[in-house]
């Protein structure tokens, strides 16, 4: 059955100026014409969705998400210290989240026990809505390391049985924690936990069979280590040095994900002194990377870590970064990292019908993206306002 979206004005993610009185026409799952209401014609029997007064845009990518850690219900140590069914009730709970807010696909960075994939193959079957998951499976630190989500796994030949069994398991791509966290006292956001070999052995797993790998690497040594195994992505990364972007510049082939939200966002209420103090330095250390980051050329994307992706767009503008910007960072910039940009990341004939209405200009004012009424993933739309 054929559905045709008329828009107030249409962005369709790829740069172009906008379309006012836009249509989109959708056939099943896929985005058939794209263009004004005078160019595109309503086919005899389709339904037409009125978004007349409404903007718009693509889906949001998420490119740094954790399903079955919700922020608000206790800290993540808590949380991952609950049984297997809490984990998975937490991920139908973001799941509904996730789509409230726009999100219509999420990169999710790693869950303990294959949750994600359980998630995911439920929200396939139609049996839960949710985003598209692209997911890491479990990712894995060190005994002493960062990343209460993540699985203690260490040594060589256990990380590369350890990521054999993951990509067995459906792993779209692999992660594993090599940095401590930006706001955890015990660990150290600059140390650095596995080895260069394992580090290599944990690259190798992901690449000789064409998949990719991230690291949490907030700074320090690990990041030069990964830069120099071929880690594709680098998550976080506040603490990135001038000689760390110049080997990012070398490289040429890895990509930063910034996420500053959570950390801005982090009650201090409810911290230590000692992680209060780690949040002060994180909160200034954090926009002075990306500040580097986006000045120096280096690719980058945007993820938030299960903060409100409203706010991690709000930031990156505040930092620096142009509406257009924030808006590729989780969008067609986004869809590329993943490998997935001839099917999602613009709105374009070929490509899955995702997208989003939101009240106002979010070119003019990245706040407009606070207000989605409308969200369609791979042609099923949902009321935001109920979800």
């Amino acid at each position: 059955m054929v559905t045709g979206i008329r828009c107030g004005s249409l962005i369709d993610g790829t740069e172009a100026a906008p379309i006012q009185d836009g249509v989109v026409l959708i056939n099943g799952d896929r985005i058939t014409h794209v263009g004004p209401s005078n160019r595109v014609e309503l086919p005899k029997g389709a339904t037409l969705v009125d978004l007349g007064g409404l903007t718009v845009l693509p889906g949001l990518i998420d490119m740094h998400a954790h399903l079955s850690f919700v922020r608000g219900w206790g800290t993540s140590r808590a949380q991952m210290l609950e049984p297997i069914e809490k984990l998975v009730l937490a991920g139908v709970v973001n799941c509904r989240r996730f789509l409230k807010q726009g999100i219509t696909t999420i990169r999710e960075l790693g869950n303990k026990y294959f949750v994600d994939q359980v998630i995911k193959e439920a929200v396939e079957r139609g049996q839960i809505p949710g985003p598209r998951i692209w997911a890491a499976t479990r990712g894995l630190r060190t005994t002493n390391g960062h990343g209460n989500v993540a699985t203690v796994v260490n040594g060589m030949d256990n990380i590369r049985a350890a990521m054999r069994e993951n990509l067995s398991r459906g792993a779209d791509f692999l992660k594993i924690f090599v940095s401590g966290g930006a706001l955890e006292p015990h660990t150290g956001a600059t140390n650095c936990y596995y080895t260069r070999e394992e580090i290599e052995a944990a690259a190798d797993e992901a690449h000789k069979v064409g998949k990719k790998i991230a690291a949490h690497c907030e700074g320090g040594p690990g990041i030069r280590l990964c830069l120099e195994a071929g880690v594709d992505t680098i998550e976080h990364g506040p603490f990135i040095t001038d000689s760390d972007i110049e080997l990012f510049l070398k490289k040429g082939s890895s990509t930063v994900t910034i996420t500053m939200a959570y950390i801005f966002q982090e009650s201090p209420d409810e911290m230590t002194p000692k992680r209060r103090e780690l949040r002060e330095i994180a909160m200034v250390a954090a926009p002075a990377a990306f500040k580097k980051v986006r000045e120096a050329g280096l690719a980058w994307v945007a993820g938030t870590d299960n903060a409100d992706i409203a706010d991690e767009l709000e930031l990156l503008v505040q930092y620096g970064a142009s509406p257009t910007e924030a808006l590729q960072s989780v969008g067609q910039r986004a869809a590329r990292v993943i490998g997935l940009d001839d099917r999602i990341g613009t709105i374009e004939a070929g490509k899955y019908a995702d997208l989003i209405a939101v009240d106002g200009n979010p070119l003019a004012d990245i706040r407009a993206i606070r207000h989605v009424s409308k969200v369609m993933k791979a042609g099923v739309l949902y009321d935001a306002t109920v979800l």
